[in-house]
């Protein structure tokens, strides 16, 4: 397999290329990609640069869904590792042969604004969009059997079972609460990375929150200042307090629903103090001053 390895780079200029009946669409901007052949007939992406302007009508990057490589033509299925890390456009749009989005593939990418997943993808790395700080929402093929978004944007695995990422910018309305839906069992590594919510709600059914550093759900939350938990699981995270990336290090206000047990919960009693709760049903803990 190492034989048929090679990188190639395409120049992608202001014009769209027809050759064959396939578009190699860059239109209005300059873009130069990098390819990795991952197999007999499909390439991995593995460098994007865009050069063009940054005006958000103009700030667009087009993915092929075939490129030529020596005369052969090649599918391109998957977005690599860091593939369009740092770029400065404000869309992208991906071909429908793309099956994999890999780790860090938009990483620190602040001026993308929205994203539409195709029908194909069946794997997105956790962390594929760190750092997108002024991303609204993610869009998604009606037909896509992995994912699926809720009404304002945030991705979830299709079945609602876990949590992958919730846009920075997300629309919360009149609410400044993420209340995670009953159901989602695990929180992705980086779902909240950025995050500018003030408030989020942690439903009975979360079962696992990953941390895989330096990957942490809650990176520079800045805004968080309460949490309100259903879950004996969350409750039990509370029992180490030996990372700031915890979420117990973040938050000044924590609501736990009456009955959970919290006598491991270590972080907790140590550095906050029960207070009478002004929410029906929950105990309310405030950070020692």
């Amino acid at each position: 397999m190492k034989t048929l390895r090679k990188i190639l780079t395409c120049f992608i200029l202001c014009i769209c290329t027809i050759l064959g009946g396939i578009s190699f669409a860059g239109c209005g901007s300059l873009v130069e990609f990098k390819y990795e052949i991952t197999s007999l007939y499909s390439v991995e992406l593995s460098y994007a640069r865009y050069n063009g302007p940054v005006g958000e009508k103009e700030g667009k990057v087009t993915i092929p869904a075939i490129t030529r490589i020596d005369g052969r033509d090649y599918s391109v299925t998957s977005l690599g590792v860091q593939s369009l890390a740092g770029e400065m456009m404000y869309y992208v749009e991906m071909p429908r042969t793309i099956t994999a989005i890999e780790s860090s593939a938009f990483l620190g990418c602040t001026n993308l604004q929205e994203l539409y997943i195709p029908t194909d993808v069946h794997y997105i790395a956790d962390n594929a969009f760190k750092g997108c700080t002024n991303l609204f929402e993610f869009k998604i093929a009606s037909d896509n059997s992995a994912f699926a978004v809720d009404s304002n944007g945030a991705l979830y695995t299709k079945d609602f079972s876990k949590l992958i990422s919730v846009p920075v910018r997300y629309d919360y309305g009149l609410s400044d609460i993420f209340e995670i839906p009953e159901g989602v069992e695990t929180i992705g590594s980086c779902a909240f990375a950025y995050s500018n919510d003030h408030t989020i709600k942690f439903p009975s059914t979360v079962r696992e929150i990953i941390y895989d550093k330096p990957d942490v759900p809650f990176y520079a939350c800045n805004n968080l200042e309460t949490i309100i938990v259903d879950s004996q699981h969350v409750v039990n995270s509370f029992k180490n307090y030996t990372s700031i990336d915890d979420l117990i290090n973040i938050v000044d206000r924590v609501y736990i629903k009456e009955g959970l047990d919290v006598s491991d919960a270590e972080g907790l009693l140590r550095y906050f103090t029960s207070i009478s709760s002004s929410k029906a049903g929950y105990t309310a803990y405030v950070r020692n001053a």
